[in-house]
């Protein structure tokens, strides 16, 4: 019989850096004491840097930083979804892909990051800690955002003053494939017959 490997802490590094999205593991004042392979690149700094840190000071948060104040005593502190759900889970509730922007610094400018944030209560040497896990929806919110089209033939501006068809955009920027038809207007419109 193989030797179970549930409790060698190799393995578990193994499984959290194989997920592809933000795992952090947060103590009782939202601070860092685990984080996978993801947050790591999604931060720009290595893993061991990142723990014993508040989640908003990794994260460069725009309104902490700006406010002179460390993670979870700036005005806007009560109301962020990161440390709000960190602290719902740390009281034993389950938050699944909660919607948030954030404000982060990048290059010294404020930037928005869009996330879907998730936490999880559990328990460690007899203290409550929260699992969150942040998927980086910006590139699908903006998307979603403002799309320039041509009100007659329904070609999408790109940004270089190109147009291209909607079926070629979206499937660039989305990974959607369309399949064709007519709608009964138009079908009455072209085939007035059938």
């Amino acid at each position: 019989m193989a030797e179970s490997k549930a409790l060698d802490p190799g393995y578990i590094r193994a499984i959290l850096d194989a997920f592809p999205t933000i795992v952090l593991a947060l103590n009782d004042n939202a601070c860092i004491q685990e984080a996978n392979l993801a947050a790591s690149q999604f931060l720009g700094e290595d893993r061991e840097s990142l723990l014993q840190r508040a989640c908003g000071d990794v994260l460069r948060c725009a309104r902490a930083i700006q406010a002179g104040k460390p993670c979870g005593e700036t005005e806007s502190c009560p109301s962020c979804v990161i440390r709000g759900s960190c602290m719902a889970a740390i009281t034993g509730e389950h938050i699944v892909r909660k919607r948030a922007e954030i404000q982060v610094l990048r290059g010294g400018k404020p930037q928005a990051v869009y996330l879907l944030v998730s936490a999880t209560p559990f328990d460690y040497q007899g203290a409550r800690h929260a699992l969150l896990v942040l998927e980086d929806v910006t590139e699908l919110t903006e998307l979603q955002s403002m799309v320039p089209i041509c009100a007659n033939c329904k070609k999408v501006r790109r940004d270089n003053e190109y147009w291209e068809h909607v079926e070629e955009y979206m499937r660039e920027h989305m990974d959607v494939q369309f399949s064709h038809g007519f709608c009964p207007d138009c079908m009455k419109k072209l085939y007035p017959d059938v």
